[in-house]
């Protein structure tokens, strides 16, 4: 199919399907042959001592979270950067 790696596992998915894997996996896509946009989104926990000056205003949905967790919950969340719900696939693809 194009990629020759020693060991390499080819997954076949279909559209809206999602694949988690580790940071340090080698990892690649096929080429889109499609006149569809393709997203992707990359989610990672790191030390809190990394912050991120997001340059977006936290959605309202994310306060809720995170002003809902209990006391002993919100160290956790220090520097949420928040989840926008409303951008969804479907409006990119046209």
């Amino acid at each position: 199919m194009g990629m020759d790696v020693s060991g390499m596992v080819s997954l076949i998915t279909d559209p809206g399907d999602m694949i988690v894997f580790a940071h340090r996996t080698y990892h690649a896509a096929y080429p889109n042959q499609t006149d569809r946009i393709r997203l992707s989104c990359g989610l990672n926990f790191r030390p809190r001592k990394e912050w991120i000056d997001a340059p977006w205003p936290l959605p309202e949905s994310a306060k809720t979270f995170v002003s809902s967790l209990p006391q002993r919950l919100q160290p956790l969340v220090e520097n949420y950067t928040g989840v926008d719900f409303s951008w969804r696939r479907e409006s990119m693809m046209g």
